[in-house]
């Protein structure tokens, strides 16, 4: 397809041509028939690129290797349909960190500060552990994730609207929300 042999070669641009090509839609959420092997496809068509080697190759060939969110985006689950996710300078992370930050530094000592609170997010974004949820009346994408080993957290990203992809809201879920997480994933 014409996607798959003209990619825009920015870092946004790869990014988004794998997301349509693993998901079967592009961005404005149209259904186009690529399915996941059009990512390997794409990443064989990459200057410098070769099947099998390179960092977004290695990542594509482990997708059957990452648990959880290999098989969710092999099967078009929630993991796969977010759109690209933004954390930095976004509303969502200032009034997470505002409401949420100084309770997990509380608990879990350190200093607060943003940049530190955003590596949070961002460590826990990359969680595999991947639901639909929501925050008020927004419907959004929850990533559950164990931060240090054995401490809960959980960062939401809005699943549609004009902030489709960007941070809502992280935190520190209670015993109830992490039970009603760990239900929906069958564990």
């Amino acid at each position: 397809g014409a996607v798959l042999t003209a990619v825009d070669q920015t870092p946004i641009g790869i990014a988004l041509a794998l997301r349509e090509a693993a998901t079967g839609s592009d961005i404005q959420g149209n259904g186009v028939s690529r399915p996941l092997a059009g990512v390997r496809l794409l990443l064989s068509r990459l200057p410098g690129s070769r099947f099998g080697g390179g960092p977004l190759a290695s990542a594509v060939n482990k997708l059957d290797d990452i648990g959880d969110g290999g098989r969710a985006l092999a099967k078009g689950h929630a993991f796969a349909k977010t759109p690209i996710r933004r954390i930095a300078g976004t509303r969502g992370l200032q009034h997470s960190f505002d409401s949420h930050a100084a309770e997990w530094f509380a608990r879990h000592g350190g200093t607060p500060s943003l940049d530190k609170w955003q590596k949070l997010i961002e460590t826990a974004s990359r969680s595999s552990k991947v639901v639909d949820w929501s925050t008020g009346a927004d419907k959004t994408i929850g990533h559950l994730a164990r931060v240090d080993g054995n401490k809960w957290f959980f960062v939401q990203f809005f699943k549609e609207g004009p902030r489709a992809g960007e941070v809502a809201t992280a935190f520190i879920p209670n015993k109830d929300q992490v039970r009603a997480i760990l239900d929906l994933l069958g564990k």
